[in-house]
């Protein structure tokens, strides 16, 4: 199952790095806008951390921003001012978290003592705590919003339904890896027919791609079942990857190699891979935006780079 093909420049629709300066775009965004027309700037600086961020993210509404630490706080700050508006502190680290999309004033916050749990964004009052094998590195919700999927440092992943405002109750396991879960990303349903999927990064050189199994009852997830796994250097640090739906679909992911992979995800395509070139340092996030016309990836040493697909729909 682990294989890795080699991708053509044309199966990679002319995917190219966007020159620093070209098209008022930019390659590395690490000095400070030169004039009003630039097209980023320093909004706010968020100052209350003492030590690493782990995890950042917008409220539903996208009027706070909360951002999780290992010097054991989560943080709520206001996007429009940047003022700190609340700190919920923990017994150790935190290690990530997101809202519970049945009540986006529930916080769902995991720390390094393999603790889960949910808490009011509102007054911090602790609502449940839930104890699971590991701590957890990675979450995210499914479609629907009921089930929670929490990766784990023994490459387990925990399926935690919602069943009221201000509770998870534990549903099912699965060991997808041997390593570390860094990254789980959620896949709705890509075509009739298709199951939505999940894409695992994890320490041992490993994105797995995961199906999720819903049934009998519409909206139920049963179980998850891998489907495949495709090799990227990975045996240390966060990496990440993302989804295009492009073509018919990509899985993206960083790599502790410098290289930015690519792997379609069409049947017929056999998950071929092709590599993009620009860091020197190893790349641990990527992102695509709405339209998938734009990529953009980061390396462990702060560069950025911005990837643009040409629009070949004009030419002969």
């Amino acid at each position: 199952e682990m294989e890795r093909a080699q991708m053509s420049k044309d199966e990679l629709d002319q995917i190219q790095s966007a020159a620093p300066g070209a098209s008022g775009t930019r390659s590395e965004w690490d000095s400070p806008p030169s004039s009003d027309n630039d097209l980023v700037f320093v909004h706010h600086r968020l100052t209350g951390h003492s030590r690493a961020v782990t995890s950042i993210f917008f409220s539903p509404t996208e009027d706070q921003l909360v951002t999780t630490s290992i010097d054991k706080c989560a943080r709520l700050w206001n996007v429009d001012s940047g003022e700190l508006m609340k700190t919920f502190t923990d017994s150790s680290a935190n290690l990530g978290a997101a809202f519970l999309p049945s009540n986006p004033k529930v916080l769902v916050a995991a720390n390094s003592n393999a603790v889960v749990r949910l808490l009011n964004a509102d007054n911090g009052i602790v609502h449940q705590k839930l104890k699971v094998d590991s701590e957890v590195r990675a979450m995210r919700f499914d479609g629907t919003g009921k089930y929670l999927m929490a990766g784990t440092k023994a490459g387990n992943i925990h399926v935690l339904e919602a069943i009221d405002g201000a509770t998870l109750k534990f549903k099912f396991r699965l060991t997808v890896a041997r390593g570390v879960i860094t990254c789980i990303t959620f896949v709705p349903s890509p075509e009739e027919g298709r199951n939505p999927f999940v894409l695992v990064n994890s320490c041992d050189d490993i994105v797995s791609i995961v199906d999720c199994l819903y049934g009998p009852a519409p909206g139920v997830l049963c179980r998850l079942q891998v489907q495949h796994r495709v090799k990227v250097a990975n045996a240390l640090l966060p990496v990440r990857c993302c989804y295009s739906s492009f073509g018919g679909g990509y899985l993206i992911s960083g790599s502790e190699d410098k290289e930015v992979y690519v792997f379609a995800l069409r049947k017929e395509m056999h998950y071929k891979s092709g590599s993009l070139a620009h860091h020197r340092a190893p790349v641990l996030s990527v992102a695509t935006n709405r339209t998938d016309t734009l990529l953009v990836s980061a390396d462990s040493q702060g560069s950025i780079a911005l990837w643009r697909r040409h629009d070949c729909s004009q030419l002969p």
